[in-house]
């Protein structure tokens, strides 16, 4: 589960909260240069400056912030997909 709290990002994310379940899909929508990735990257610890809570539900030990753990750690708890790719080589 993820819960994320009254997130702020500089001049482009305000005051973002919601909460996601285990196992949910859950897509943002918007237009370009709205902020979608600008959160995603809040969220995935990328842009740290951010203001706000990103916890999530650790088992028994309830919840945590995403802060507290290391980038391996968060990469077995939460995925990103980005919208585009650009290969370094050919498939």
């Amino acid at each position: 589960m993820l819960k994320v709290s009254n997130l702020s990002f500089k001049s482009i994310l305000h005051n973002i909260s919601f909460e996601a379940s285990s196992h949910e899909v859950i897509t943002l929508l918007g237009p370009n240069g709205a902020g979608k990735s600008t959160l995603f990257k809040c969220i995935l610890g990328l842009f740290p400056s951010f203001t706000g809570e990103v916890l999530v539900k650790n088992g028994e030990l309830g919840w945590e912030n995403i802060a507290n753990f290391s980038l391996p750690e968060r990469a077995k708890m939460i995925a990103y997909v980005p919208q585009s790719h650009d290969s370094v080589f050919e498939y």
